[in-house]
């Protein structure tokens, strides 16, 4: 599907956060509704702006997968159940 030139702009960034007030927001939803990933640390939000800091392209779904390996929290290991 080819968007026309218009569909091309930039979207202005929500108010920013502090990196503290982020994080927070960030490990609460990961964490809802079960999920057990680790917390978003202030130092991990800190780098990924800095990475996008100068961006100003759109970003392709392969960027955006390798930011994701490069900024996400690694994975608590599931429990087993005992006896189960």
């Amino acid at each position: 599907m080819q968007l026309p030139p218009a569909a091309h702009i930039k979207i202005p960034p929500a108010p920013a956060s502090d990196d503290k007030t982020l994080d927070g927001v960030l490990t609460y939803v990961r964490r809802s509704w079960g999920h057990t990933a680790a917390p978003v640390s202030p130092k991990t939000i800190s780098a990924a702006r800095a990475a996008v800091a100068t961006r100003d392209e759109p970003w392709s779904d392969k960027e955006l997968a390798e930011l994701q390996r490069t900024f996400a929290p690694p994975r608590r290991a599931k429990r087993r159940e005992v006896g189960g």
